[in-house]
């Protein structure tokens, strides 16, 4: 008896050899999982610091070009206001009853002495 209580106690020794073993392997393979997703983890951080940042340099560029659009945007409005304004101008002047009726005596006063030139010519 005493016989079968050794081998009963030697297999179960050998047993929990076994699973200690196997847990140990179980957990050097849990190990190297585990560092191959830390080295992924602290790539994909590296390239994710790195895309945000030429992101940000991106938009940054990006701002600088709308404010210029902007500016040239509002520099043509000054502008178109200020030839709208002028033409305006220009058109009250031609139209203007004094303008006129000077612009005919001029052309009158040309006109005769252009006839009285070729008389005496």
């Amino acid at each position: 008896m005493t016989a079968v209580i050794a081998i009963g106690v030697t297999v179960l020794v050998l047993a929990s050899l076994t699973g200690v073993v196997v847990s140990l392997m179980v957990l050097r393979e849990a190990r190297a999982t585990l560092n191959a997703t830390q080295r992924l983890f602290d790539s994909l951080q590296r390239e994710t610091i790195d895309l945000v940042k030429e992101s940000t340099t991106m938009l940054v560029g990006t701002r600088k070009e709308m404010a210029r659009a902007q500016d040239l945007v509002e520099l043509s409005e000054v502008r178109s206001q200020a030839y709208t304004s002028a033409s305006r101008l220009a058109l009250h002047a031609v139209a203007a009853p004094i303008i006129r009726f000077r612009a005919l005596r001029l052309g009158i006063r040309r006109g005769v002495e252009l006839f009285r030139s070729r008389r005496k010519g």
